[in-house]
């Protein structure tokens, strides 16, 4: 038994070894779309393949968007090393208490981990590096740097990558320009960008923002009154689908 756990040890750091090194994402640069202009800086189309991406600053997202993203998908962010059983647990509770998945059990980090450095296999060893890389990534970076990243990185929905185009493809204006009530949709859709995208089901897209919104308060993010204000806001899904 020694022996074998002994070698189980041994082939478990041989494989960490070989995963990739965090501090390259230093040198990670979002694909990001070509826009042409006219002489007189008038957009005349975009160039794209399959991710139509605007880079954004974090200090240019709203600090009740960025709270909306965090509500849903990573409630404790700031304090969590990169995995988070709390969040995995009370994710599981809330998918059984429904009888379907409204809540991800992953951080935010390691959301970035799959997506960047690994496959979607389901297995233990994936699972095991991922959570090693994703301590490696908040080891290494500040969580604004983290943050940045996934919101620019992350699928919003008909071709829309990063929280700017998403803000382009559904209302039609940059990000810095939203409110709450049209923040709380966006970060919604995460989970789903397809099943609740507005222009697919504006109900289930209204669901979702008030499931958003509750998390907020939950959270001490709003008040329950800031998200009364919001829920009576009616919105206006003024963008292109694919962003244009």
């Amino acid at each position: 038994v020694i022996a074998f756990g002994g070698g189980a040890g041994v082939g478990l750091l041989i494989s960490l070894a070989k995963l990739p090194d965090v501090y390259d994402l230093q040198f990670y640069a979002p694909v990001e779309t070509t826009e042409i202009y006219d002489d007189k800086k008038q957009l005349l189309t975009k160039l794209f393949d399959e991710e139509n991406r605007k880079v954004v600053s974090l200090k240019n997202v709203p600090k009740h968007v960025q709270q909306a993203v965090i509500a849903i998908e990573d409630s404790r962010f700031w304090t969590h090393q990169g995995v988070d059983p709390v969040g995995m647990l009370r994710a599981f509770k809330a998918n059984i208490d429904k009888k379907e998945t409204i809540q991800g059990g992953s951080t935010i980090t390691q959301q970035i981990t799959k997506n960047l450095f690994l496959t979607p296999e389901r297995t233990i060893a994936r699972k095991l590096a991922e959570a090693w890389l994703s301590m490696q990534i908040e080891k290494t970076y500040t969580k604004e740097q983290i943050l940045e990243l996934y919101l620019n990185q992350i699928y919003w929905g008909h071709n829309a990558y990063g929280v700017e185009t998403a803000s382009l493809t559904y209302f039609n204006k940059s990000v810095k320009n939203l409110n709450l009530a049209e923040g709380a949709l966006i970060a919604g859709l995460l989970s789903g960008p397809e099943l609740y995208s507005p222009y697919h089901n504006v109900k289930k897209a209204k669901e979702r923002q008030e499931f958003v919104l509750k998390r907020m308060v939950e959270n001490n993010f709003i008040s329950p009154s800031e998200m009364k204000k919001a829920l009576e806001q009616k919105l206006k899904f003024t963008g292109g689908k694919r962003g244009k």
